[in-house]
């Protein structure tokens, strides 16, 4: 089962309308940086988040490997791995 979240948004519009729904379905409690590494241009991050699902009050902790690709010192691009059987099991 694929995450109704996953998936490309170009754009700030796209990417704006995908945090909205998340928000809508899951309270984010806590956003806790485990590693940060510095490339320059390329920087990648461990990312525990900490969420509650809005209709069950479940509890649980998702960690996250991003990888954030910087030009002229803007975010171009957002790549972002996470245990998708445990997202899935929680929509």
């Amino acid at each position: 089962m694929q995450s109704r979240y996953a998936g490309v948004a170009r754009g700030k519009q796209e990417f704006l309308a995908r945090l909205v729904a998340l928000d809508s379905d899951f309270e984010y409690r806590r956003f806790v940086p485990v590693e940060i590494i510095d490339g320059g241009d390329k920087v990648a991050a461990q990312v525990e988040i900490h969420l509650t699902r809005r209709t069950t009050g479940d509890e649980f902790v998702l960690r996250t490997a991003d990888f954030w690709t910087v030009r002229d010192g803007k975010i171009i691009e957002l790549v972002e791995y996470y245990d998708t059987a445990l997202a899935a099991s929680v929509i």
